[in-house]
């Protein structure tokens, strides 16, 4: 699969305001990476971006992973009004 957008390093997403600590923590935690959290989002990021070129990563993977930190919780939070059927559908399709 080609994105038509590829994921940027991921320092340029540090000046992000919706991209958080806990987001990135996250992030982290969907690839195994225990990172020192007392850093900067700058270098929280760049930390991560060599941890993931040095295991040559799926591009995919990354960029599907970065989308699930940022917007899943909100997804889920916003999704609890909808009736249950389209919860469980919505639920099976994020994972």
């Amino acid at each position: 699969m080609n994105r038509i957008h590829p994921l940027k390093p991921l320092t340029e997403y540090a000046r992000s305001r919706n991209l958080t600590l806990k987001k990135i923590l996250k992030f982290a935690e969907y690839h195994g990476f225990q990172i020192d959290d007392t850093q900067s989002k700058s270098k929280l990021l760049g930390a991560m971006q060599n941890l993931l070129d040095a295991r040559q990563s799926d591009p995919h993977l990354i960029a599907d992973n970065f989308a699930k930190a940022l917007y899943l919780d909100d997804i889920t939070y916003h999704s609890l009004p909808l009736p249950s059927s389209i919860r469980e559908k919505t639920e099976s399709y994020l994972g």
